[in-house]
C-alpha cells in the first residue's frame, strides 16, 4: 500500500442516502480486498469440471477454511518474515512460511490459495514482488503449485526495485469466449511499478495459467499509458493498490491518481472481464458523484464489488479514508456506487456515507479513517455492505477500531457484548475485512502490540464469534492484515 497521509484538505459535506439493505438467497461468493489485472488459473485435478467443486477449500472436506495473512514486518533493524495460516474446518491449522511481506494479500481460486508476498526480491531485484500459489494434495496436505513474478514463464515486464507485484490479488471464471472450462482469471496489483520513468504509477497484470509452474497465456496488463485508456501516467499514483472483480466488472484503486490537477485525490478504474465496455475511471468530479475531489482524499484507497442479490443491484463500494467531512480531516467516507451489469456503468444515484449519516453508527472525528476497509456478508439472513473504521478511538483508546454497517446502525468494537477481547490503542480492528455467504471476518493486526487477532463472526441472531490468534505471539507480525473467509 501507499504509504503517508496528507494533514491539509478542504472541507466539503458529503451527502446521504438510504441504499436498501440486500437479502441474500442464493449461494454467491463475495469477497473482500484487493488484486491486480487478470490471471488465469487452472483448476486443481479435484476441481477441474466446468464450475469448481469448492472453494476456500483446502482439505477438500467441501467445507470452506478461512485463512489468515500475517506479513511480518519488512526493513528497518528487525524484519520479521511474514507467514500465512490456514485454519481448516476441521479445527486444524496449517502454516506457510515466506519472506518478509509474505500474506500482504490473499485470494482464492477455486480451491487453490493465492499469497501475495509484494516486498519478495525477485530475478535479484529488491521489493520486485512475487505471488505464490498453494494446493491440497491427496494425502490431504498443502504444497506450492507455482510461483509468479513480472517477466517469468509469460507474466507481462520485467522485475523493478519497489514494484512491489502482489500488493493486490483477485480472481474470477474466466468467462472470455474459448477459454477453458473451469478455468479462472487471476488479477495482480503491482502499485509501485515505474511506467514510462514515472516513478510508482502503477500495473495491473492478468493471465490464465498452465499446470504447475508452467507458462502462462492469454496474459493483459493496464496502466494509464495503455491505448484507450483515458488519463496518462502519474507520479505515486498506485494503480493496483486495490482490486475486487465480480459481477463482469474489475475495480482498481489507484488512491494517488491526481484528479483535474489536484494532488493524490485518487481515481477508480473500472475495466470489464471480457472486453464488454471500454476500461474508464470514476473519480468524485465524476458526473452524479457527491462531494469533490481535493487534495489527499485517497479515494479508491479500498474497493469492493459486492454482486446483485435478488432484485439489488450490483453495487461499488470505494473507500476515502482520508475525506474532509465540514472541516474534519481524515474522518473518511465510502461512496456506494451501482452498477448496470449490462453496461459496465453507474446507473441509479450514487449515495456518500459517513459517520454522521442516517442510519450509522459512531460520530465523525479527525483521524478516524472510515472506508480504510469495505466488504459485504451474509449478517443473519441479509447481505450487508460493511465498513472498517480501524483508526476509531474507544474512550481514550486511540486507533483501537471499530466495524459497521451501512445504513441499518449495526456496530461492533471489542466493547461490544459478545465480541471477544478488549479494546486497546493500536488495535486497528477493522484495518481488514472478508466476507461471504459464512459470515464476516475481521482483521485487528495491532492486537497485542501487533502480533494480531482475527475475530470471525459478530454477535447477531445468536451467533457466537471466534477469535483466532498466531500460533507464536508476542512480536509484531500483523496476524490479520489480510483475510479469506
Amino acid at each position: 500500500m501507499i504509504n503517508g497521509r496528507q494533514s491539509t484538505f478542504r472541507s466539503s459535506r458529503r451527502s446521504a442516502g438510504r441504499p436498501a439493505v440486500l437479502r441474500r438467497t442464493a449461494a454467491v461468493p463475495v469477497a473482500l480486498l484487493l488484486a491486480g489485472t487478470g490471471l488465469v488459473i487452472a483448476a486443481a485435478p479435484a476441481a477441474a469440471d466446468p464450475e469448481c467443486k469448492s472453494y476456500h477449500d483446502l482439505n477438500g472436506d467441501n467445507q470452506a477454511d478461512t485463512v489468515v495473512g500475517a506479513p511480518g514486518v519488512v526493513g528497518g533493524s528487525a524484519p520479521r518474515d511474514g507467514q500465512v495460516t490456514v485454519h481448516l474446518s476441521n479445527g486444524k491449522t496449517e502454516t506457510i512460511a515466506g519472506k518478509p511481506g509474505f500474506g500482504s494479500s490473499l485470494t482464492f481460486v477455486c480451491n487453490q490459495l493465492v499469497i501475495g508476498s509484494p516486498y519478495e526480491s525477485a530475478a535479484g531485484i529488491a521489493e520486485a514482488g512475487a505471488v505464490h500459489v498453494y494446493g491440497p494434495t491427496d494425502s490431504g496436505t498443502i504444497e506450492r503449485r507455482a510461483t509468479y513474478t513480472a517477466g517469468r514463464n509469460g507474466v507481462p515486464g520485467t522485475p523493478q526495485q519497489g514494484a512491489h507485484f502482489g500488493t493486490a490479488v483477485a480472481s474470477t471464471p474466466d468467462v472470455r469466449p474459448g477459454s477453458d472450462p473451469g478455468s479462472q482469471r487471476l488479477y495482480i496489483g503491482i502499485p509501485g511499478e515505474d511506467v514510462n520513468g514515472i516513478d510508482g504509477a502503477g500495473r495491473v497484470t492478468s493471465f490464465t495459467t498452465g499446470t504447475g509452474d508452467g507458462p502462462v497465456g492469454a496474459a493483459r496488463t493496464t496502466t494509464y499509458a495503455t491505448p484507450g485508456v483515458a488519463g496518462v501516467p502519474s507520479p505515486n499514483a498506485g494503480l493496483g493498490t486495490t482490486i475486487s472483480v465480480d459481477a463482469g466488472i474489475v475495480a482498481i484503486g489507484a488512491p494517488g491518481q491526481p484528479v483535474g490537477g489536484v494532488a493524490r485525490a485518487g481515481k477508480v478504474m473500472i475495466e470489464s472481464i471480457n472486453n464488454d465496455f471500454t476500461t474508464y475511471s470514476l473519480s468524485q468530479d465524476s458526473r452524479n458523484f457527491p462531494g469533490t475531489a481535493e487534495t489527499g482524499d485517497r479515494f479508491g484507497w479500498s474497493v469492493h464489488v459486492a454482486p446483485s442479490v435478488d432484485s439489488s443491484p450490483t453495487r461499488l463500494l470505494i473507500g476515502v479514508p482520508d475525506e474532509t467531512i465540514d472541516g474534519i480531516v481524515h474522518a473518511g467516507a465510502v461512496d456506494v456506487v451501482p452498477f448496470s451489469e449490462a453496461t459496465g456503468r453507474p446507473n441509479d444515484k450514487i449515495v456518500a456515507w459517513d459517520q454522521d449519516s442516517p442510519g450509522m453508527a459512531g460520530a465523525t472525528e479527525q483521524g478516524d479513517r472510515f472506508g480504510w476497509a469495505v466488504g459485504s456478508a451474509v449478517i443473519g439472513d441479509l447481505q450487508q455492505l460493511v465498513v472498517g473504521t480501524p483508526y476509531e478511538a474507544i474512550g481514550d483508546r486511540e486507533a483501537a477500531g471499530m466495524v459497521q454497517t451501512i445504513r441499518t446502525g449495526l456496530a461492533w468494537t471489542q466493547s461490544t457484548r459478545g465480541v471477544p477481547g478488549t479494546p486497546e490503542s493500536g488495535d486497528r480492528m477493522g484495518a481488514s475485512l472478508s466476507g461471504s455467504i459464512m459470515g464476516l471476518a475481521i482483521g485487528l493486526p495491532g492486537e497485542n502490540d501487533a502480533s494480531g487477532a482475527v475475530i470471525v463472526g459478530v454477535p447477531q441472531d445468536e451467533e457466537t464469534p471466534e477469535l483466532l490468534l498466531p500460533q507464536s505471539s508476542g512480536s509484531p507480525a500483523c496476524f490479520g492484515s489480510a483475510l479469506q473467509h
